[in-house]
């Protein structure tokens, strides 16, 4: 890539930290530990490829990185996913505590949309808009419910990671279209992000192969939405460009 946007994402990430701040403190060590930042890095490149000023949006971007540090805090609980480690290193209960681990997941969260309207080039209505469409796929019809049927084994395979996992994808490949205002793309780019997100997870979990399906009918499925997936960045995003090799590389073809 022709820009190190994680080096980017990463330096605004910890500008945003006051470490006078107890909270702040142990949200930091759950913000900058290691990461590959996929999520806040795609959305980047697509307002980058499209000529968009991306720097004028970063606030997204962290704040995309603090929603999904809430999640992992919160999945790694011992009444949830029961997790000791993350990113090769202790997870934040472990390090902190749970009850402190609750607070930062908390925090995490809320503060994520404080952030998100501090961004001061986005339309009114149009930041009204995607603030709703947040709510709706991190609250309790989205990310949260898939995190309330995991634990409660009340599951279809497919159902969990397009909540977890692939409606992240999905929102934020919307969100920049939003901004882009390119209204005529968001069904064709919302597509593309909920492949990218199916396929990120499945990958994730053939190496884990700790599922309720068969590795055989992962592999079907994941054939069959890489080519989906081709099909569509084919069409939408030129082949030579940093943002159409991104994709490739995130879904591992």
């Amino acid at each position: 890539m022709s820009r190190n946007y994680k080096e980017i994402i990463n330096s605004s990430i910890n500008d945003f930290i006051d470490y006078t701040n107890p909270l702040q403190k142990i949200m930091s060590y759950s913000l900058l530990g290691e990461s590959k930042r996929v999520r806040s890095i795609l959305f980047l490149m697509i307002l980058d490829y499209y000529g968009l000023n991306y720097e004028k949006y970063l606030n997204f971007s962290i704040a995309i990185e603090y929603i999904h540090s809430y999640s992992l805090v919160h999945d790694d609980l011992p009444e949830v996913d029961d997790s000791d480690f993350r990113r090769n290193r202790h997870s934040c209960h472990v390090e902190y505590g749970h009850a402190n681990a609750l607070f930062c997941g908390d925090a995490l969260v809320t503060d994520a949309f404080g952030i998100l309207c501090d961004c001061e080039f986005v339309k009114e209505n149009n930041m009204i808009e995607i603030i709703k469409l947040w709510s709706r796929y991190f609250g309790s019809s989205g990310l949260v419910l898939g995190q309330f049927k995991d634990i409660n084994k009340n599951f279809e395979y497919f159902d969990i990671i397009y909540l977890k996992t692939s409606s992240f994808f999905e929102l934020i490949c919307i969100t920049a279209q939003k901004i882009l205002e390119n209204s005529n793309l968001v069904d064709e780019w919302s597509l593309i992000g909920r492949y990218m997100g199916d396929i990120y997870q499945i990958n994730d979990d053939l190496s884990d192969c700790d599922v309720s399906v068969t590795k055989e009918y992962l592999e079907t499925k994941l054939a069959e939405e890489k080519k989906l997936l081709r099909v569509l960045i084919n069409k939408n995003i030129n082949q030579n460009s940093d943002l159409y090799n991104y994709i490739l590389k995130i879904t591992d073809f």
